[in-house]
């Protein structure tokens, strides 16, 4: 009787999405439980919750042993005026949820940490979900500093910023190069000539002939 309950209907009525807003940053496409919904007994809080997942991103992915390959998050868990979870649950000044997203959707939910481990409690990486990982080394990062999220330390930042600079390094220097245009074949001499396909008197032609 209950897995009829958590229809397309039931989710159309219960449920929206919406941009959120919080500390200066902004979510795109975040399902929200609406503020005036009634909760669900406790017995089906989790039913409900899966059946949330399992409309708005189209598939039941609760039995995944990798949650990380389908869903982000940004490690922090928020203290604002939002009273409802995903799962219906209701807290009369609000809620500690944190902002799940889907990679290949782009689909955001508002869910406590609690209701979310539950629902992906089969996962080999439940435990390290919620621990930020290094940009660098790719380790668990011991100690979150908000002036260097997803870092170890100052080192990592360094070596993160130092490999950045190369890549871009390499990117620059691997521009397309035209020798001649690509129009008439008639060659380019300088470095500012070769960055682009066409030459001085075959780019006037065609813009004269647009």
């Amino acid at each position: 009787m209950s897995e009829d309950k958590f229809t397309s209907s039931y989710f159309e009525m219960h449920y929206h999405i919406a941009d959120y807003k919080p500390y200066n940053k902004i979510y795109k496409n975040v399902v929200f439980r609406n503020e005036d919904s009634l909760s669900e007994c406790q017995v089906l809080k989790e039913q409900c919750l899966r059946a949330c997942f399992t409309h708005f991103l189209g598939a039941d992915l609760t039995g995944t042993k990798n949650i990380k390959q389908h869903f982000t998050q940004d490690n922090k868990l928020i203290r604002l005026l939002i009273t409802r979870c995903c799962c219906s649950q209701f807290e009369e000044t609000h809620i500690t949820h944190a902002v799940v997203t889907h990679k290949s959707t782009n689909i955001s939910f508002i869910v406590g940490k609690d209701c979310f481990n539950k629902l992906f409690a089969g996962a080999d990486d439940i435990d390290t979900f919620w621990k930020e990982e290094c940009k660098y080394c790719k380790n668990i990062v011991a100690k979150r500093m908000d002036w260097r999220p997803n870092f170890c330390n100052q080192k990592c930042v360094n070596k993160y910023k130092e490999d950045e600079l190369k890549k871009n390094s390499v990117k620059s220097k691997t521009k397309k190069v035209y020798l001649k245009c690509e129009e008439c074949d008639k060659p380019k001499k300088t470095d500012s000539q070769q960055k682009w396909p066409l030459c001085y008197d075959c780019y006037n032609k065609s813009s004269d002939e647009d």
